[in-house]
């Protein structure tokens, strides 16, 4: 009997215990940072699992359906078939987004499926294909827009079916100018007076590929953007442009043009730029040759220019050279 008072008085204490300290730190039922948080680890889990499948497993997807046919293909490696779409089929140079006819099938019999059937990690697949298209002439692909229309379908359809979202979704949604004709203008301006703020969701959450068509077209879109501004607005960014155009090699050619017609029309087109100088010619080589024709896509005006610095140059080389052997 003693043992059995024990336990009831133990066992009142405890409760009394729980109870005072519910009264003075009560739970977090309802407390918005707190479910916050939680939506977010889960969110983070549900990122881990969707993430991009194994390399072998989008192969043998991709097997299936250059082999036996998308439709095939797609009745069982759907997931991994919208992640292959800009894959490289094994040694063959082959990918599913540039063969017309290939692409138009897959994408056909993924339309033709009832939405709920489509995982959201698919789809997830298909905006890294769309982003990870590696092809200068992007824009002017049939595939490649026809993807875009179809991820745009997606994110009108899912705003109202799925409760739960990933991050990325809601980003997607949030900036959806970058399913548009001109996805990068909303960044530009930012981007040129160093603000790289705005790009954060886009390379965390969207996962934008460092080789994706989208970095090239936003520093195209800088440059525009620069060569409208006064001369010494334009001059003070080209430094900062120029060092950079290394890194964006569908981008280049263009880049070029546009910032060297643009020092000709400047005050300063009789002072060299030195790095211009020899950011131009080691891309198109020295205009003096003929056979240097990419110099034929600027101004006769701009090569003049260009042809005027290596002259200045070449003279004052030879005058560095004589002086050098005098002092020899």
């Amino acid at each position: 009997m003693p043992n059995k008072m024990n336990t009831i008085n133990n066992l009142q204490k405890h409760l009394t215990s729980r109870y005072q300290s519910f009264l003075t730190s009560p739970p977090n039922v309802g407390n918005s940072s707190v479910m916050e948080k939680s939506v977010e680890n889960i969110r983070k889990r549900v990122g881990e699992v969707q993430g991009k499948p194994a390399t072998d497993r989008i192969q043998d997807a991709l097997t299936i359906a250059f082999t036996k046919g998308p439709k095939i293909a797609i009745q069982s490696h759907l997931r991994y078939i919208c992640w292959g779409l800009t894959e490289i089929w094994g040694d063959t140079n082959r990918c599913i987004l540039n063969e017309q006819k290939l692409f138009t099938i897959t994408i056909n019999e993924i339309q033709n499926l009832k939405s709920s059937e489509i995982p959201i990690s698919a789809w997830r697949g298909l905006l890294t294909a769309y982003f990870g298209y590696d092809d200068k002439k992007y824009s002017e692909s049939k595939n490649w827009l026809a993807l875009r229309s179809m991820i745009l379908i997606f994110i009108e359809e899912i705003k109202n079916k799925n409760k739960f979202k990933p991050k990325w979704v809601e980003i997607l949604k949030e900036h959806k100018n970058l399913l548009g004709n001109d996805p990068c203008e909303r960044y530009s301006s930012s981007i040129l007076e160093g603000n790289e703020q705005v790009l954060i969701p886009l390379r965390e959450e969207l996962k934008i590929p460092n080789r994706s068509w989208f970095w090239s077209q936003l520093f195209l879109s800088q440059v525009k953007i620069a060569i409208d501004k006064n001369d010494d607005d334009f001059l003070r960014i080209l430094e900062r442009l120029l060092q950079q155009i290394d890194n964006f090699k569908y981008a280049s050619h263009d880049a070029l043009i546009m910032m060297l017609e643009r020092y000709q029309k400047s005050n300063m087109r009789n002072l060299p730029h030195i790095k211009l100088r020899e950011s131009v010619i080691s891309a198109w080589g020295s205009p003096h040759l003929e056979r240097n024709t990419l110099w034929g896509f600027t101004t006769h005006e701009a090569k003049l220019m260009v042809k005027n610095w290596l002259v200045t140059k070449a003279l004052e080389d030879i005058i560095n050279l004589l002086q050098a052997d005098r002092e020899a």
